[in-house]
Formats: structure tokens, sequence, C-alpha cells
């Protein structure tokens, strides 16, 4: 039997943080394996006056994500709406979730992130006890703090404290691992917990053959495959732990048309072994995570060998660069339970565009990575001059609009990137008003070129952005 004894205890500073963040407490439990009890839950008014939650103000419902899930109608999630919160009131909370020994086959596995959204934490204490002649395999990521570890006749106690850590910034481009700790922690090596998830059913299942008719080679099957995942099965955003790390059959998941993330990768993975194609399933954890661990994979992929070249896919069907995140996570096959290598390679972007202008008449030929675009210039009458606005490659395109200068959170850009774009300007008649200019910015996180150089009715502007990491401190900002 495993037991979580969880406690905490809030301060509230602001009408934001009861109104917005903190009024409410969710526990997601399995009830097929789990019971829940409500060890204490009260609130310290600013006065001193201690006001219990009264048991109406704690109700048991369906999780949002399982409302249209029938196949995960067994799951639920107790909401406890907190009273008597004001300014400099705290709010304290203590529940215990046992499990039985069937949820993982006994195995303790769990992954803790340290500090939380929406609030400053002051002091934090995880203590895991195991029975003496158990291994506990665990790592912290971005936090090199041993735990202090005592011995019984029969037990190991494990205690780690953590001081002040900062809250987790909701802010876009927020890093998703630097600067944030994470506890893992194991009963088992990383290749049996995956192979734990890796339990399946044998059956078989396949695309209807009218839809593979058409499909000659392996790269068109894998193509009709991933569309199918991207139109036919749904994705249900159910937490992994809550299914005891396990998935649906995926004769199942077809049949339904939804499933989890596991239970579409397996569908997935299934599909293409139908047809022939060596695939398999991956999960990526950050890069300095030493003991990966059933609970704490970042995200599940799939990856299907398509004319002998490893092509990574999403479970929605998408196809996904790894490479471009490999210098921030490391990928592990559930099947097999060992590392697979991916080199990481910087984002390389190329965006051409010829230009011809000829009196109100522009034609704008574009190539976006060596292949065609429909961008297009545009020309504007300023009076007694016109204006080329010129397209944008939306290779950046990352809905980072801004980045302010006292912007004090650390940013990460999604992919480490080399971008080069080159526009050729013609004039039929008229002639350029603008002058040669070269522009160099350096940093030591990257540097920008920008070159514009005009010979008679020829104009060259040429922009080069060149980045050496993708984290940007508050400090290099």
């Amino acid at each position: 039997t495993l037991k979580m004894k969880a406690t905490v205890s809030l301060s509230l500073n602001t009408h934001t943080s009861f109104n917005s963040l903190f009024g409410e407490s969710f526990i997601l439990y399995n009830p097929k394996y789990q019971t829940v009890t409500i060890n204490e839950c009260y609130t310290i008014m600013a006065d001193g006056t201690k006001v219990m939650v009264p048991e109406n103000a704690m109700s048991e419902m369906l999780p949002r994500a399982a409302a249209d899930a029938p196949a995960y109608n067994h799951l639920r999630e107790i909401v406890i709406t907190h009273t008597g919160l004001e300014v400099n009131a705290t709010i304290v909370l203590s529940y215990t979730i046992e499990t039985r020994p069937e949820y993982t086959n006994g195995e303790l596995d769990f992954t803790e992130i340290i500090p939380q959204k929406g609030a400053d934490m002051l002091w934090n204490s995880v203590s895991v006890t195991v029975p003496k002649d158990v291994k506990l395999n665990w790592c912290l990521s971005e936090n090199s703090s041993q735990p202090f570890h005592r011995s019984t006749d029969s037990t190991s106690v494990y205690t780690w404290t953590f001081g002040r850590q900062d809250q987790i910034e909701n802010i876009p481009n927020t890093p998703k691992h630097k600067g944030i700790t994470r506890l893992y922690v194991s009963t088992l090596p990383i290749e049996n917990s995956l192979a734990l998830i890796a339990k399946t059913t044998k059956d078989i299942v396949r695309i209807e053959p009218e839809q593979m008719a058409a499909a000659k080679t392996e790269a068109e099957k894998v193509n009709i495959i991933s569309t199918y995942m991207k139109s036919k099965v749904e994705l249900c955003d159910i937490p992994h732990y809550l299914n005891n790390y396990r998935h649906h059959a995926p004769s199942e998941v077809e049949r339904r048309g939804y499933g989890t993330k596991a239970d579409k990768a397996f569908l997935f993975d299934r599909l293409l072994s139908g047809e022939g194609i060596s695939s398999d399933i991956i999960v990526s954890y950050p890069l300095d995570c030493t003991a990966p661990n059933m609970s704490g994979y970042e995200n599940m992929y799939v990856m299907a060998t398509v004319d002998g070249t490893n092509k990574f896919y999403d479970v929605n069907g998408e196809l996904v660069q790894l490479e471009l995140i490999a210098d921030r996570y490391k990928f592990y096959s559930v099947k097999t339970g060992k590392e697979v290598v991916v080199e990481f390679k910087e984002n390389v972007g190329t965006f051409t565009v010829d230009v011809t202008i000829n009196g109100n008449e522009v034609e704008t030929k574009a190539l976006k990575n060596g292949e065609n675009d429909d961008a297009k210039a545009k020309l504007i009458d300023c009076g007694n001059f016109k204006m080329l606005q010129l397209p944008e490659s939306k290779l950046t395109d990352w809905g980072i609009s801004n980045v302010y200068s006292k912007r004090i959170t650390t940013i990460e850009l999604p992919t480490q990137l080399n971008l080069t774009e080159t526009y050729s300007v013609k004039l039929d008649n008229g002639q350029f008003v603008s002058e040669n200019k070269n522009v160099n910015i350096e940093h030591k996180i990257g540097r920008v070129n920008i070159n514009i150089s005009i010979s008679g009715n020829t104009a060259k502007i040429e922009r080069k952005i060149d980045m050496d990491t993708t984290i940007i401190t508050k400090q290099d900002i």
C-alpha cells in the first residue's frame, strides 16, 4: 500500500490570491485504486479566528477533462471551497491519498514540481519512507541539494528540504524547466518504469483498406495514418497517473474515437505496425534529469521509420522536429526503456524574395526553405514617393510580439534560430531614394546583421539572425 500525505499552509496577501487563484483546492484521484481522507481544513483569519471548512463546502465531481469521455467517468475530483478568506488570512489543508498495491504494481513513483504558480514558496519539505531493502532512485532537476537520510530497523527515510522558491510566472515564453526545481522519485529504474507503460494487448488495428489502397510508399502510408490521428481520434487531456499509467487497448480507442495521450500514442504505433512500418513510442525528459521515472516525462511522441529515416510525430499526428529541442530534452523508448539519441540542430531557415516593380505593378516570387511561398510585397503610395513593404518570412512566428526591456523573468525561445532573409528588388523605371546601410548588433545571446545595398535600379536587402541559445535571462535582456 502506498500512502501520500500532503499538508499546505498558504498565506493570502492580496484580493487576487483568493478571488482568482486559491479560493478553491482540487484533489484528483481514481476510486478504483485510491481513497482520499481530508485530515484537516480550516482558515486562520487576519485577527486569529479559526474558521473550519464545513462539509458542504467539499464536493465530489467528475473532472472536467473526463466530462465527454465515458471511459473515464469513474475518475473523481474533490473540490474544496475555502471559507473565511480575506487579506492576511492563512489557508491550512491536510489530506491523505491511500493507494492499493495493484496501482503501479505497488511501486512508488512520483514527480514533484517544487515552486508553484501564483505564489512564492517560503519552505517546502518532501519526505519519502520505503522498506529498508528497497533502492530509491531519485534526482533533482535544476538543483544540487542532497536529502537527509536516516534508517530504522525496517525503513529508510529520505527528506528533501527547500527554502524560498520564487513562483512560476504566468507569462508567455516562461521556461518550462530552466530555473524550476523538480524532484523525480521511483523505486524502479527507468527501463522497468517504462515497461509498465508499455504493457498492452496484442490486438491488431488497421486503417480501412479502401483508404490505404492509393498508398504505394511508406511515406504515403504514414501520411494517411497521421491524417487519421488528426481528424478521427480526439485527445482527452486526462493525466496519465490517474489511469495507473496504463492505456486502453488500441482497438477500443479506435472504436471510441477519443483517448489520452498514451491511448492515442499506442493506437498510432499499432496502426503503423499494421502497415509494416517500424515504429516506437518516445517520451521526453529535461536534459539534466538523471533518474527518469514513469510520472515525470514531459511529452509523448511516436517515431516512424520511413524509408530508413526516423520521423517523429506528436500523438495528434503532427510532424515534429525533436532535433530542434534536443539542446534541452533527452528521449527514451517506452518499449525498450533505452535512451534514443537525437542530435541537436539549429533551426536553420532561408527566405528568398525577388520583387520587380513596373509602375504600380508589383511582381513577387518567394521561396521559404527552398519551397514556393505565396508571400507578396506591397507598394504604398506616399505622395511624391512610393514605399515598398517587404513580406515577412514568418519563420519566427512564435507569438512573441514584444520583449520588454524591463521584463523580470527569463525568456525561453522555441528553437535556436539561424535565419537568412534575402530580398532583391528591381525597378523597371524610377529610382531608389533609400541609401546603402549596414547594421550589426552583437550580443552574447546572438547577433543580427542587416545590409541594404543599392546599385542602379536594383536593391538587395539581407537580414541574418544567428542565436547562440534559446534561454534569455533577465540579466541578458
